[in-house]
């Protein structure tokens, strides 16, 4: 056979073969792609239209990338500035001034009534102010053993050589008779920051059943308390 005949043939065949092999490949080429295609597309729909919020009936809504809650409970917020205020007068505003001189008002006797003063006299109210040491004979009208006490106020006028006593002065006298037994009381209590010829001091006594005074300006007791001493006082100083 002459081989020529035969070339054209051959041709042909390896030209069928190659078709097909082209076709094969591009048939992969082409499902390998719509696959990477659909996978890609599906991945995408995925991440893309996917959604990990869930959200309930109740309101309350959760995402991944953080948690809120919210509420519609209307105590859900609390203040926690708390006001106190408390008036207190004691302790602002509010101050109150003792008497600084020594003794003061609240060695005063009650001299509104003869009564009071006698029950103030009687209970010893005055037994812890400054006296004289003991009983000794009276040098003036009073008669028998006497023993003077004098209050703060007065032992301190004395005690800064004063020509005048400050108001609230007093000096209690007790009378003792013959020593043997306490008789009665002789005071004064200055009433006023000026004597004022006796009219500032209050005036009393009691000896025995006998009562002198009970008021300021006593004639009898101005008479004879203003003849001497200091300031209507005739206490002997220092306190013997």
């Amino acid at each position: 056979m002459n081989a020529h005949r035969h070339v054209p043939l051959l041709a042909a065949l390896l030209v069928t073969a190659c078709a097909g092999d082209d076709g094969s490949a591009s048939s992969t080429t082409a499902d390998t792609t719509a696959s990477a295609s659909d996978t890609a597309s599906s991945t995408s729909t995925d991440s893309e239209g996917t959604t990990d919020d869930d959200s309930t009936s109740d309101g309350t809504t959760t995402e991944d990338t953080g948690t809120t809650t919210s509420t519609s409970d209307p105590t859900a917020t609390t203040s926690d500035e708390t006001t106190s205020t408390t008036d207190d007068p004691t302790t602002t505003g509010n101050t109150t001034e003792e008497p600084t001189t020594t003794g003061g008002v609240d060695d005063l006797p009650p001299i509104d009534t003869v009564d009071n003063l006698l029950a103030w006299l009687e209970a010893k109210s005055y037994a812890d102010w400054p006296a004289e040491s003991g009983l000794h004979q009276s040098s003036g009208p009073h008669g028998g053993q006497v023993r003077t006490f004098l209050n703060d106020t007065l032992f301190d006028s004395f005690d800064q050589g004063l020509s005048a006593h400050p108001e609230g002065s007093v000096a209690v006298k007790e009378l003792w008779g013959d020593g043997n037994a306490m008789i009665g009381w002789a005071i004064e209590v200055k009433v006023q920051p000026e004597s004022a010829g006796g009219d500032g001091w209050y005036w009393y006594e009691l000896i025995g059943d006998a009562e002198y005074g009970g008021g300021t300006g006593v004639g009898l007791c101005t008479g004879c308390h203003g003849g001497g001493g200091t300031d209507y006082v005739l206490t002997p100083w220092p306190l013997q």
